[in-house]
């Protein structure tokens, strides 16, 4: 039997902190560390904005600072590797220059539907939008756009699994964990690379 290494790292995004927590060579979630805060809209303009691009730049440059839940854990290459590739896809998602995540999942350990839900995220492309009533269809259970609200509001993969683009059947943004107000920037962060 496998034995289990739980580690983390945090990294600094323009939508505050995000955690990067791993189970070996495996990432087992990705979250805000503050899903209340409140962010502005997405604005390039703006100085703070460059200033968080200049300093996500830095950041491919530096490796994780992994935090270990094992004492007795050695940070082996193969999931230090792991640990870096996920955080500067991250840094180049945000930047506008990575689209489609590779990301070693570690286990869609969820209900049935969750994972039916989470696998049905993955097949959203970049820039577009979908409803909870979609998904709950193109799982076969059209009738479960509530029960598929909650398994998008518990995907332990933020931004990798794009919770965010699933939205109600009205166009309306609705029900994101890490606030509705980052649910915008990344659609409209999204939108624009797209566009461009």
């Amino acid at each position: 039997m496998t034995e289990i290494h739980c580690w983390d790292f945090t990294m600094n995004t323009p939508l505050g902190k995000l955690t990067v927590t791993g189970a070996n060579a495996y990432i087992s979630g990705i979250k805000h560390s503050d899903p209340d805060t409140k962010f502005g809209n997405y604005d390039e303009s703006l100085p703070s904005f460059k200033s968080s691009m200049n300093l996500l730049k830095k950041q491919l440059l530096i490796d994780p600072r992994l935090n270990c839940v094992d004492s007795n854990f050695s940070v082996e290459e193969e999931w230090m590797t792991v640990a870096i590739s996920v955080k500067n896809q991250l840094v180049r998602y945000f930047r506008g220059e990575l689209q489609d995540f590779q990301i070693p999942f570690y286990d869609f350990s969820g209900t049935d539907l969750q994972n039916d839900v989470w696998s049905e995220m993955l097949s959203i492309p970049y820039g577009h939008t979908t409803s909870y009533k979609k998904i709950a269809e193109a799982i076969s259970r059209p009738k479960s756009f509530r029960p598929v609200g909650g398994a998008v509001g518990r995907n332990p993969w933020s931004i990798a699994i794009p919770c965010h683009r699933v939205i109600g059947s009205s166009g309306k943004l609705v029900g994101y964990a890490s606030g509705l107000s980052r649910k915008s920037w990344l659609l409209a962060h999204e939108a624009r690379v797209f566009g461009s």
